[in-house]
């Protein structure tokens, strides 16, 4: 996930880790502004763009599959920031009703996760083992 985390993801770990409280349950009942993630600000010169268009540089949004897709481009190079993501700028009256429920579930659960040490480890990237023995040097085979 890029960007800041919403609080909602720490909130809901705990109430996992220390009541046993499901994390959809605490997910559900949480405010506004604990499901609003903050996009990193982005330099000058670059922009920031939600589904092909110019917005401002510093945007709020939450996570919602009728969401699109939030890119910074700098020098000609785009890359992406959030998915399935709606802006939300102006703060919200109420928990909008397209939330993607889900995604904040798994980001949570992602969360309990790595801190019970249950989390599958990422692979390392390593080069392929160079079989030495059929290397040519000056037209002889090494032995």
């Amino acid at each position: 996930m890029r960007g800041w985390s919403p609080a909602i993801l720490g909130k809901a770990a705990a109430a996992y880790l220390l009541d046993g409280v499901p994390l959809h349950e605490t997910v559900r009942a949480a405010r506004v502004e604990e499901l609003l993630i903050n996009t990193p600000a982005v330099k000058r010169g670059c922009e920031v763009l939600f589904d092909g268009e110019a917005i401002q540089r510093v945007n709020r949004y939450y996570w919602s599959y009728a969401g699109g897709t939030i890119f910074k481009s700098c020098a000609g190079k785009r890359q992406q920031i959030a998915h399935d993501a709606l802006l939300a700028n102006q703060l919200p009256e109420a928990v909008p009703a397209d939330i993607a429920v889900e995604l904040y579930v798994a980001a949570a659960q992602a969360l309990v996760d790595k801190l019970l040490g249950t989390a599958t480890p990422k692979k390392k990237r390593r080069r392929p083992a160079v079989d030495t023995s059929v290397l040519i040097f000056d037209g002889e085979a090494a032995r």
